[in-house]
């Protein structure tokens, strides 16, 4: 397992007050320094007092530098999700678990990418009604082979440190799901492949081996996942404050507002913006440091 690892604790003084400074290493040649702040820091934004956790990534090597500029920073308030009690981390499949958007994949391989794609990053921007924009996008994949759905279920692009992530959430206790507005055909083998507890997605109408433009049942829009997040809590007897949901679309902002914290992974600029915390360049294993 390569996820990071708490490694030693010191004290240092930034300035601001007394800080502990815990040294995660993931490899040699990669550190992360979490700086957990013992005294309340004040909020540039409101200008007001608060305890918080301070973590950062150094862009280089150098780990303990004075030069702040080296470091990325971001804030989570001090009561937030916890790796050492139970929890639930509900994420969101394509461009968070995986590195595709699923309904582009059948689209270029049924001749209308172009068509497709620029309907689906509208969509993620928030420009499009979810559900609406969905069965569009559906529709001009009728007559397409479900052969292209297990093709691409086969050769699933698992976003970096995912695997990690979940190894690290499992041996804590966690619940680990999976909130898609892809589909279940995909999504069923991704949730095997990464041993999930639980996923939802939608059902493609597939009529002697092919599509036919249409879906059945309900769409997991993004009432639904917040929907999904609740239930997973309530089903598993797991408090608010110990849900986690993962995304990068506008469909994930209400199962993100629902959790106790909210992680935009690569997400669009009004998810990043809305997000408890945003990776942007970080592997998907990092997040288990925000819970140390």
């Amino acid at each position: 397992m390569s996820s990071y690892k708490r490694d030693k604790d010191c004290w240092m003084n930034s300035g601001q007050s007394m800080d502990l400074v815990c040294v995660a290493r993931k490899s040699a040649e990669q550190q992360v320094v979490a700086m957990i702040s013992t005294l309340a820091l004040p909020e540039p934004q409101k200008g007001v007092w608060g305890q918080y956790v301070w973590f950062c990534w150094p862009q280089t090597q150098h780990v303990g530098g004075s030069d702040a500029d080296n470091w990325q920073w971001f804030r989570l308030p001090v009561e937030r999700p916890r790796l050492d009690q139970p929890g639930v981390l509900l994420m969101d499949m394509d461009s968070t678990a995986i590195d595709i958007e699923c309904i582009d994949e059948i689209a270029r391989a049924a001749g209308v990418y172009e068509q497709v794609s620029e309907v689906t990053e509208a969509a993620m921007r928030g420009e499009l009604d979810f559900t609406q924009s969905l069965r569009q996008r559906v529709a001009t994949l009728k007559g397409t082979s479900v052969d292209v759905l297990d093709q691409i279920a086969a050769n699933l692009p698992v976003n970096p440190g995912l695997v990690e992530l979940i190894a690290d959430l499992k041996q804590a206790g966690w619940v680990v799901a999976l909130a898609s507005g892809g589909f279940n055909r995909i999504a069923s083998s991704l949730a095997e492949q990464l041993g999930l507890d639980h996923f939802e997605a939608n059902e493609l109408v597939v009529e002697q081996g092919r599509l036919t433009g249409e879906l059945e049942g309900a769409i997991v829009d993004a009432e639904a996942k917040a929907r999904i997040l609740r239930t997973l809590g309530e089903q598993y007897g797991i408090e608010q404050s110990q849900w986690i949901a993962l995304g990068d679309g506008s469909n994930d902002l209400v199962m993100m507002a629902a959790a106790g914290l909210g992680i935009g992974y690569r997400a669009k600029p009004a998810v990043a913006a809305q997000a408890d915390c945003h990776l942007s360049h970080l592997d998907l294993d990092a997040i288990a440091t925000l819970l140390i």
